[in-house]
């Protein structure tokens, strides 16, 4: 998964687990804040990525699944949440990913890359 779908994904998860919005994620392998606007709730998704120029939104949500459009490349992502963890596929890289939530810290495993990505928000 690239760089800016992780991030994005990572802030959409979290915020769907913590019942919160955010506008910044933090980077803490690259010690690097992401700036984001928009609404992230259970019943919508719609954030623009300040760094990539380009929205991610999804539709209707179906029992905590949520297809989300990711308008830099032009794919979607599948994400599952459920309770303090979220599974899914990014079309872009055919890949899979997982990850959980605890409190203000995201961990996220791209299957891609085989490695943990660790966020807080």
């Amino acid at each position: 998964m690239k760089t800016g779908t992780r991030l994005g994904v990572a802030l959409i998860a979290g915020c769907l687990i913590a019942k919160r919005n955010a506008s910044a994620i933090f980077d803490c392998f690259n010690s690097r804040t992401f700036i984001y606007s928009g609404i992230v709730s259970p019943d919508r998704i719609y954030i623009f990525d300040q760094e990539r120029k380009c929205h991610m939104i999804s539709g209707d949500a179906v029992s905590s699944t949520y297809t989300i459009h990711d308008g830099c490349n032009g794919q979607h992502i599948s994400l599952l949440v459920n309770e303090n963890q979220f599974s899914g596929y990014d079309y872009n890289s055919c890949s899979n990913f997982k990850g959980d939530v605890n409190g203000n810290f995201i961990s996220l495993h791209d299957f891609e890359d085989m490695r943990y990505h660790h966020y807080s928000f």
